[in-house]
């Protein structure tokens, strides 16, 4: 899947970049936590509701993620269908999620927000032991003193020579 990012805390002036993401799996064994079934199925969900036949029939500006008011529908009370959804509500939805862990003392939802996912997708790949270079490339950071703030605690242990220690 190729994502048009029109602008970003890297790219504060709207330049734009794309930035691939990719089946982790083989096709047609897609779980609840891939992004790229999970895209497919909102476009279809979000063209149906706008009452188009398919999602190659949404403009090609439009956005992608939108609000949703309480009562299911597109927008807000005070947006149209069309609006893109802030990025304060996409921290609303990340501490509504942390939530669900129902474990507020390890996981406090107040301390969670957007940029966690960003943190959470750099450290999960420092764990799976990608070169950071390949990490910055996909999150677009440009500080590798700011990318290895979050990579470096997940490394600690990968090629740790007191392991070969024999103690």
């Amino acid at each position: 899947m190729k994502v048009f990012i029109a602008q970003s805390k890297t790219d504060q002036t709207g330049v734009g970049a794309f930035v691939g993401v990719a089946h982790g799996h083989p096709a047609g064994t897609c779980t609840a936590s891939c992004p790229v079934q999970a895209v497919a199925d909102w476009t279809y969900a979000l063209a149906d509701t706008l009452g188009l036949p398919d999602p190659t029939r949404l403009p090609a500006d439009s956005p992608l993620f939108r609000p949703i008011d309480r009562h299911g529908r597109l927008g807000s009370p005070t947006t149209g269908p069309d609006t893109p959804l802030s990025g304060r509500s996409v921290a609303r939805i990340v501490q509504a999620a942390v939530a669900l862990l129902d474990d507020p003392d390890r996981f406090p939802p107040a301390a969670f927000g957007a940029h966690s996912l960003r943190a959470g997708f750099v450290t999960q790949a420092g764990l799976n032991r990608i070169p950071i270079e390949t990490v910055m490339r996909q999150t677009r950071h440009r500080s590798m003193a700011t990318a290895m703030g979050y990579y470096r605690p997940a490394s600690i242990f990968h090629n740790n020579p007191s392991a070969q220690l024999g103690l």
